[in-house]
């Protein structure tokens, strides 16, 4: 595995810290982010990169995690302190976590709590899913999972640009 530098360090440990706390399923960008009512999958990872100073303020849902922050990296450079990525309807990103080893994550499971696992068990490998009724224009674009991991970022020179924790 790559060497982890102290902010993957600190990614993983504060992470770890949400093991046990309460798992609650996504009902907005307010709601998911707390020890008191409980976390969704991306309030327990927007939790995280905010307390070790990695957070994007506009950033909340899984989609806007995908798309907007840090670095894709190929599965064979995963490390520890990486966000991990799936999908469960086969076109869209809609569950995540934070890889605390190469194989383990910690996630906010729909309901229950925030646990540590293989990342083989959240999600099935293998994504066969039928057209969706209400969007029969969307095609499945994931054929298995995880769908993706991406490498947090530091701000660089203000908030318009991001350097990959290396």
């Amino acid at each position: 595995m790559p060497k982890q530098d102290a902010h993957s360090a600190q990614i993983v440990i504060e992470a770890r810290k949400l093991v046990g706390s309460l798992a609650v399923p996504y009902s907005g960008p307010h709601q998911g982010l707390s020890w008191e009512r409980g976390f969704d999958c991306s309030g327990a990872v927007s939790k995280v990169v905010d307390v070790v100073g990695l957070g994007i303020r506009h950033i909340r849902h899984t989609n806007e995690y995908y798309d907007y922050f840090g670095i894709h990296i190929h599965p064979d450079f995963v490390r520890a302190g990486d966000l991990v990525f799936f999908s469960y309807r086969g076109y869209v990103p809609d569950h995540m976590g934070i890889m605390v080893t190469r194989t383990r994550c910690v996630h906010a499971a729909k309901e229950g709590r925030v646990v540590e696992c293989d990342i083989s068990i959240i999600a099935p490998t293998r994504i066969n899913v039928e057209p969706h009724p209400s969007y029969p224009d969307i095609h499945q674009l994931y054929s298995q999972n995880p769908i993706g991991f991406k490498r947090p970022t530091l701000p660089s020179r203000g908030d318009r640009y991001r350097t990959p924790i290396i």
